[in-house]
C-alpha cells in the first residue's frame, strides 16, 4: 500500500514537506512546548548581522552554545517518547545524531548536515519511515540504514566515500529513494 502521495512523490518527500518556517524552528529547550513535531536550530546560533536584522535572532555566547547543545542532548537522551518528527536545520555532531536516535516513536527524521560519521544508532529506531541525512561526507558504511525495515522514504546527500549501495535493497518498504553525489 502506498504511502506518498502524488505530489511527494513527484516532487520528493522532504520537498514537499519541506522544513519548517524561520519562526517554528526552536533554538533553546525552554522555546519547546509539547510539539511531537518539531524543528531544531542548536548548534550554529551567531547569526550574521543581516539575519540579525531581518529575523530579530539573538547571538549566544560560545559557552551558551555549548549549555544549549548539552540541554539538547540530555533531553533527547531522557525524554525517549518525545517525538514523532524532528528536523534539523543546522550543525549535527555525532553526540547531538546520537542522542537524536534514542527517540522510540520517532517516524520522520531530517539532518540537514553534520559531522557524523557513524550511522550505527539509526538502527534504534524501529518506527522510522522517513529519513534524510544531509552532507554526509565523512560517512563510510552505509550498513546500518539496510536494517531500518520500516523506511518508506530515503534521501541520503553527499556520502562522498560510498560506492556500494547494494545493502539499500533490503528495504523492501522503500518507495522513494533519492542518492545526490
Amino acid at each position: 500500500m502506498a504511502v506518498l502521495n502524488e505530489a511527494q512523490i513527484k516532487y520528493g518527500y522532504f520537498q514537499v514537506i519541506g522544513g519548517f518556517p524561520p519562526a517554528e524552528i526552536v533554538h533553546e529547550i525552554k522555546e519547546y512546548k509539547g510539539e511531537e513535531r518539531l524543528c531544531i536550530a542548536c548548534t550554529q546560533l551567531n547569526p550574521l548581522e543581516y539575519e540579525k536584522y531581518m529575523t530579530g535572532l539573538k547571538c549566544y555566547s560560545n559557552r551558551e552554545q555549548k549549555h544549549i547543545l548539552n540541554e539538547w542532548i540530555n533531553f533527547l537522551r531522557t525524554e525517549t517518547k518525545a517525538f514523532k518528527a524532528l528536523h534539523f536545520n543546522s550543525h549535527v555532531p555525532q553526540k547531538l545524531f546520537d542522542a537524536v536516535c534514542c527517540q522510540e516513536n520517532l517516524e520522520e527524521l531530517r539532518f540537514k548536515w553534520g559531522s557524523y560519521s557513524d550511522l550505527s544508532a539509526l538502527e534504534n529506531l524501529r518506527k522510522l519511515k522517513f529519513l534524510y541525512i544531509g552532507q554526509g561526507t565523512k560517512i563510510q558504511d552505509i550498513t546500518p540504514l539496510g536494517k531500518i525495515k520500516n523506511l518508506v522514504v530515503l534521501h541520503i546527500d553527499n556520502f562522498k566515500r560510498i560506492e556500494d549501495y547494494s545493502v539499500l535493497t533490503s528495504l523492501d518498504k522503500l518507495e522513494q529513494l533519492i542518492i545526490r553525489r
